[in-house]
């Protein structure tokens, strides 16, 4: 009888459910606070990260597991992070803004914190700098397209 070729330890893995080709973290980043709370877990993370490739005892397989587990638990961390997106998952409220359509939903929301007021003109100077002309965005789209020909 021919013996069945065993799978590696990593392919194993895949074939048992415990590992994804792909990890997502979804982070809120809307409100100032979140800023600090974003670098506290993204640290945290990335030591770990770094303890988990330095085991030596383990196999490779296993390390992308815990490093995997690691990253689903910066995702669960990162979703209880106050003040929490004001939106339902998966609702969307699209219009039209401009030529562009948007999805608004959440946007009243935001706008009635009183947390987030600041001074209109400070924020308009301070945006100033940002304003690009017809003429400059048109030599920089020809730039760009001439780059992606060479």
């Amino acid at each position: 009888m021919k013996k069945k070729k065993q799978l590696n330890p990593t392919a194993a893995m895949f074939n048992r459910g415990l590992l994804r080709f792909k990890r997502r973290v979804d982070i809120n980043c809307w409100h100032v606070d979140h800023i600090a709370q974003i670098i506290k877990l993204l640290r945290n993370c990335a030591d770990t990260l770094e303890e988990i490739a330095g085991l030596n005892k383990v196999g490779a397989a296993d390390k992308v597991l815990y490093a995997q587990t690691e990253i689903m638990k910066l995702n669960t961390l990162a979703q209880t992070m106050k003040p929490e997106d004001p939106r339902d998952r998966g609702s969307a409220e699209y219009k039209y803004v401009g030529n562009t359509m948007r999805d608004t939903h959440g946007f009243d929301h935001v706008e009635a914190r009183p947390d987030l007021d600041e001074n209109n003109d400070d924020y308009l100077d301070r945006h100033r700098h940002m304003k690009v002309t017809l003429k400059q965005r048109t030599e920089l789209n020809k730039r760009i397209a001439g780059s992606r020909d060479r």
